[in-house]
């Protein structure tokens, strides 16, 4: 792949690999479902070193409205698409992580591919980063990649309570979950610019639960 830039955030290194999707990568998501459905298949990927368990993932978009991530992975483990405001694409099995909260950061690499069809324009993105461990592995509900405006990812090990509920009793302990109307996603320099008169409304996609 030809690679379009690169940089360092605050949770991490970035690096925008190209400006087109792959049929491949497409073709990797779909067989993900493949995968649940045959139980955890142990990835690579990881740092290495201690001992590592098994967990499953799922992603939360917060870059607003008229984008979505359309596949995604994390070490090599694949899930599906994700809306740009919510979710989406539910859990997928399965990644490795240390069985106890580790004494040294834990980097994990993010690859994850974006769209927005108003003005059909796909990019792949790829950054490692640290992983937050709120509790312990065998504690938690799994992985959370949270997708951020700037192409940003995190990823979050908490308590076994969803973002996704609105009735958790324990707070969820990574990122705020998105609610409320979903602002218009704001293109980066370089990224093609809305037509004239874009809204939030008009490219919008539903949340998760939400109605008409």
């Amino acid at each position: 792949m030809k690679d379009m830039g690169e940089g360092f955030g605050a949770t991490g290194k970035w690096r925008v690999v190209s400006a087109r999707g792959t049929a491949r990568r497409h073709l990797a998501a779909m067989l993900a479902v493949a995968v649940v459905a045959s139980g955890c298949s142990l990835s690579s990927g990881f740092s290495t070193g201690g001992d590592l368990q098994a967990t499953s993932f799922a992603g939360v978009g917060h870059y607003g409205s008229g984008i979505v991530v359309t596949d995604y992975s994390i070490a090599d483990a694949r899930g599906m698409r994700i809306e740009g405001w919510g979710g989406g694409g539910g859990s997928f099995c399965c990644v490795r992580v240390p069985r106890e909260i580790p004494d040294e950061p834990f980097f994990v690499t993010v690859k994850w591919e974006t769209y927005r069809q108003k003005v059909d324009e796909t990019r792949e993105h790829e950054a490692t980063v640290p992983v937050h461990f709120e509790v312990p592995p065998d504690q938690s509900g799994g992985i959370y990649a949270h997708f951020f405006p700037g192409h940003r990812v995190e990823l979050w090990v908490t308590d076994a309570h969803s973002p996704y509920s609105t009735h958790t009793p324990v707070p969820y302990g990574g990122p705020p979950f998105p609610r409320g109307p979903a602002p218009l996603y704001q293109p980066l320099p370089g990224e093609k610019p809305w037509p004239p008169g874009t809204t939030a409304h008009e490219v919008r996609t539903k949340m998760v639960g939400e109605s008409d």
